[in-house]
């Protein structure tokens, strides 16, 4: 998956990613689609919600992306997402998937 990225996007991955190739890294997970589809946003049908792990710095991130436009819109931090019943099971696989790339 081709993803462009919001100027939002941009200064939330180096916020919240901060590891020096964090937006290289990114583009890379999502077009190896290193990533599971957790969900919709409840007032945007369009805005799909992606879980994606960060072998690094150990640390997963949802992604909020367009549908319409191919944009990522935000990156937000996965332990956010703890309350949003998430299984355990897709904590796990999308750090499976990921290692299982490299």
């Amino acid at each position: 998956m081709q993803l462009k990225l919001t100027k939002h996007a941009n200064i939330r991955i180096r916020q919240r990613v901060k590891t020096r190739q964090s937006i290289n890294l990114i583009k890379k997970i999502f077009k190896k689609e290193l990533f599971i589809p957790i969900g919709y946003d409840l007032n945007k049908k369009h805005v799909k919600h992606c879980l994606f792990y960060i072998y690094n710095i150990n640390e997963f991130f949802v992604a909020c992306i367009d549908e319409n436009t191919n944009e990522m819109l935000t990156v937000l931090f996965g332990y956010e997402f703890k309350n949003w019943n998430i299984s355990s099971e897709a904590f796990d696989a999308v750090s499976y998937t990921h290692l299982r790339a490299h």
